[in-house]
């Protein structure tokens, strides 16, 4: 990740809706979107050398059939994350509360599982917490800036520059995966028993437990900056309006997006 290069994006909101039966993520940015070509980022996301600033923007969808049902007694909570350690949290999102995280650094994404809400953010920061409210440090085992994080099939799995995979059963204790790549990683998604991670120059990595993962086609060069899954499918999305599609994770297609501009999700 790149230091001391002037900040793109004014700020990031990573939303979590949680309930004991269903949690949608969410997030929003406002970007200057005239800086929108693969040599001009908007954050301070990359390390490689040859890497420029990476997007700020953000957009996770996870999909769980075993909390898809929201009852009447179910208590739900938003928690959004951003800059110089902020969390706030809603039970409405209308009125907000600041909570105290203990960190300083950027927060970049959140997620939820095994009843533990999980924060990821630069130099490998990692805190937890089970209401919101009080929040706890945790070992990453890396100095690797985290971006993007998602809980599926009883696991969390975290990734982010140089090829960066961690992974947790209940967010407390990680564990460093060998991703088969250098190159940084911006998006992550579970799908059809499959995570699929993407990111810079076309990377598509997959695995099937979040602990062995092998390197897939994506036939482009061009940055992928998020992946999600929904309708059986797999959509990763890049710069210069690329979009790749698979069923499986394994073999992917060309979409046609329409669009020369960057996609972030």
């Amino acid at each position: 990740f790149t230091l001391g290069i002037e900040e793109k994006m004014k700020k990031i909101l990573h939303i979590l809706l949680i309930s004991c039966f269903s949690f949608t993520i969410i997030s929003c940015a406002e970007i200057n979107s005239t800086m929108d070509d693969i040599s001009n980022k908007y954050d301070e996301f990359s390390k490689e050398s040859d890497e420029t600033e990476k997007t700020d923007a953000k957009v996770e969808q996870t999909t769980d059939s075993t909390i898809s049902e929201k009852t009447p007694s179910s208590r739900s909570l938003f928690v959004s994350v951003g800059g110089k350690g902020t969390i706030l949290t809603s039970s409405n999102g209308t009125k907000w509360t600041k909570r105290t995280s203990g960190s300083k650094g950027k927060l970049r994404a959140v997620a939820y599982g095994n009843d533990t809400l999980v924060v990821v953010g630069f130099s490998g920061t990692i805190l937890t917490s089970s209401d919101g409210t009080k929040w706890t440090k945790r070992k990453s085992g890396t100095k690797a800036h985290l971006g993007n994080v998602t809980y599926a099939n009883d696991t969390f799995v975290a990734v982010g520059n140089a090829g960066s995979v961690i992974t947790s059963s209940d967010g407390t204790t990680w564990t460093k995966r060998r991703s088969r790549t250098k190159t940084s990683l911006y998006g992550v998604a579970y799908g059809n028993n499959t995570f699929v991670a993407v990111g810079y120059k076309g990377t598509i990595i997959t695995s099937s437990d979040g602990t062995t993962w092998t390197k897939r086609k994506s036939n482009t060069s061009v940055e992928f900056n998020e992946v999600i899954y929904a309708d059986d499918t797999f959509f990763a999305f890049g710069f210069k309006g690329v979009i790749r599609s698979s069923s499986n994770g394994k073999s992917w297609s060309k979409i046609k997006s329409g669009t020369r501009m960057g996609l972030l999700g």
